[in-house]
């Protein structure tokens, strides 16, 4: 794996390349990256629904892909939660909204 590559790509070329691989496997195969490096991406790809963990036993888990096979690479987390954010102004009532205490009603 080239290390230029960032921890997303690196992992999402190796899953491609070894389905069904164990996260043990996944770290061993990018020596690009830390345990933690992998660890975390694996989470966040995971909570995003594009990958996911099939326990194999005790404490053992083989990492699949939930969608097919992904032919582009999620963005980093950091624009992912702004796009989420910047969905906060399709409802009036979020308390997020900068101008929600005009939106406030009073019982």
């Amino acid at each position: 794996m080239n290390a230029d590559k960032n921890p997303p790509t690196v992992i999402l070329e190796f899953l491609r390349q070894t389905p069904g691989c164990t996260i043990d496997d996944l770290v061993r195969g990018c020596p690009s990256l830390t345990w933690n490096q992998a660890f975390a991406e694996i989470d966040r790809l995971s909570r995003a629904g594009d990958i996911r963990l099939v326990a194999t036993g005790r404490g053992a888990y083989r990492i699949e892909f939930s969608r097919g096979d992904l032919s582009r690479t999620p963005p980093p987390l950091q624009e992912t939660q702004r796009a989420v954010e910047s969905r906060t102004d399709l409802d009036p009532a979020s308390p997020f909204r900068e101008d929600a205490h005009e939106h406030a009603t009073l019982s």
